[in-house]
């Protein structure tokens, strides 16, 4: 305190030592947030709980024995539990591009013809049968 005052200390002009530094915030940490809901989900399922698996009583995150529970349900067949985890992990559930084959033997191809060909027959008979009748493409080119 060997300096002098130069400037009145009082109200609303405090000494130069105790002020903020030019600068610096009076709350470097800001107001606190208020908790969304999210957040405060996360906090939850973070939690540890005791947990009796196989026998074996062990501590594990409320969020892992959800998970758990989950899959033990969808095993057992409960179809909500099933329809749940293809919601969650649909990338889980897809076959693999290179696990579908798209080849078709000459037999299978020569009886997709003979179906077709059976097929178109069939609509042939039918229109010849009921002439005024239209058939499933010329209704739709009709519509259009």
């Amino acid at each position: 305190m060997s300096e002098p005052h130069d400037f009145p200390v009082g109200y609303k002009k405090p000494p130069i030592h105790s002020r903020f530094k030019s600068g610096q915030s009076g709350n470097p940490r800001g107001r606190p947030k208020k908790p969304t809901v999210t957040s405060e989900l996360a906090i939850e399922l973070n939690r540890k709980i005791k947990v009796r698996e196989n026998g074996f009583e062990q501590q594990t995150t409320k969020s892992v024995a959800l998970a758990k529970s989950l899959v033990a349900r969808a095993l057992g067949g409960d179809m909500r539990a099933i329809g749940y985890l293809i919601q969650l992990l649909p990338a889980q559930f897809q076959v693999p591009a290179e696990a579908v084959d798209t080849t078709i033997s000459a037999t299978d191809a020569a009886a997709l013809e003979r179906f077709v060909e059976r097929r178109f027959a069939a609509i042939n008979i039918l229109q010849k049968q009921n002439p005024e009748k239209p058939t499933p493409d010329k209704e739709n080119e009709n519509e259009h």
